[in-house]
């Protein structure tokens, strides 16, 4: 059967006056990590982000959405449409201050009082799926896993190399590896067909989407990629060698100029 996506906002709203699964939306939801306003091409970017950019042409673009100063807060409060201090992430687990462990709204990980967009849509009957970065976990607790996702290929940390090598971002100890987990259950290893996060995370989501047979979907990929450590396949590096040898201010002009082109807001 083939698949049409909806966008996730009127999904959402109308998701329950669709009268059985057959009409219902699927909902694909995509979250790139610590990319730049100006990182796609369509918005001033040296770098062609085709695919990317006709997903924009066909789309609302929004010009004043909300984040938190770090990322699984930002991520609590996405899937839960509440401040991150109620989900359980005031801050990250990672970054939490002395005064901040213990306190209410500093769990470290999404809490139990809060309910997931993919919860109330698993309890509607639909094929949920996550590939990619979770960070709202902490240990064996809360994994996407165990809340509201059917099917998932994890990075439960805030980061890790994007080979499989599973080095984590974030290591206490020298042979610690990066906390991947299909299913709710840790990985010893990566798979084989693992060669670049960004590659297995849309190969999995595939899986997934193929998979839901006749079920509606709500499914999310979320790339680790360009949070760091900054790393590309190696025919990427080639083909933007000595694009950036004029430095940080050249390029911020050159993108500020295709965005003032291209009809986007000046600098006040």
């Amino acid at each position: 059967m083939k698949k049409k996506l909806t966008p996730l906002i009127a999904a959402l709203i109308g998701i329950n006056a669709y009268a059985n699964e057959a009409e219902r939306p699927n909902i694909l939801f995509v979250v790139v990590d610590d990319m730049g306003y100006s990182d796609l091409s369509k918005f001033g970017s040296e770098v062609p982000t085709p695919n990317l950019d006709e997903l924009a042409n066909q789309s609302v673009i929004m010009s004043n959405m909300q984040a938190a100063p770090a990322c699984s807060p930002t991520r609590a409060m996405l899937w839960t449409g509440v401040d991150s201090h109620k989900a359980g992430l005031g801050n990250m687990l990672e970054e939490m201050a002395p005064n901040q462990e213990g306190q209410p709204g500093y769990e470290g990980m999404i809490n139990d009082k809060v309910v997931l967009i993919s919860e109330t849509l698993q309890q509607q009957g639909y094929e949920t799926f996550y590939s990619g970065k979770w960070h709202l976990s902490k240990g064996d607790q809360n994994r996407a896993f165990e809340r509201g996702f059917s099917h998932t290929f994890a990075l439960n940390s805030g980061g890790a190399s994007h080979y499989d090598d599973m080095k984590p971002a974030y290591s206490p100890t020298p042979e610690a590896k990066a906390p991947y987990s299909v299913n709710g259950k840790l990985l010893d290893k990566l798979p084989a067909e693992f060669n670049y996060s960004t590659q297995y995370y849309a190969d999995k989501a595939i899986e997934f989407i193929e998979n839901a047979q006749d079920k509606p979907f709500f499914g999310v990929i979320s790339y680790t990629a360009p949070h760091w450590p900054l790393q590309a396949p190696d025919k990427v590096v080639e083909k933007y060698q000595g694009n950036y040898e004029q430095g940080y201010e050249a390029l911020y002009q050159a993108r500020f100029d295709k965005q003032k082109q291209r009809g986007g807001r000046q600098k006040e």
